[in-house]
C-alpha cells in the first residue's frame, strides 16, 4: 500500500521504520479526476461488444495520462495511483 501512494524513497524509510523529515517542494500540481457519468456509462455498455467501450475508453485514458507523466521524460513527476470509485 505505501508504495501505491508515496515516492518509493519514501515508502522505503517508512517501511524500515525510519523517519522521513518533510521536504519543502516550490512547485507542486495534485490532480484527483474522474469520469462524468462513467457509471452510467458503464451500465450502458456492460454487455457484449459494449464491454470493449469501456476497456477502449479506459486504455485510451490512461495512456494519455501515462504519456504526460512519464518520469523518464519528466524526473519531477511522481505518479501516485489509486483504483476504484471514492464517490
Amino acid at each position: 500500500l505505501l508504495y501505491s501512494v508515496l515516492p518509493p524513497s519514501v515508502a522505503n524509510e517508512l517501511r524500515h521504520k525510519r523517519p522521513v523529515p518533510a521536504k519543502r517542494y516550490d512547485n507542486v500540481t495534485i490532480l484527483f479526476s474522474g469520469i462524468v457519468g462513467f457509471n452510467a456509462f458503464c451500465s450502458k455498455h456492460a454487455s457484449g461488444e459494449g464491454a470493449m467501450k469501456i476497456v477502449n475508453l479506459l486504455n485510451d485514458l490512461y495512456t494519455r495520462f501515462d504519456t504526460l507523466t512519464d518520469s523518464r521524460k519528466n524526473p519531477f513527476v511522481y505518479k501516485a495511483s489509486p483504483h476504484g470509485s471514492f464517490l
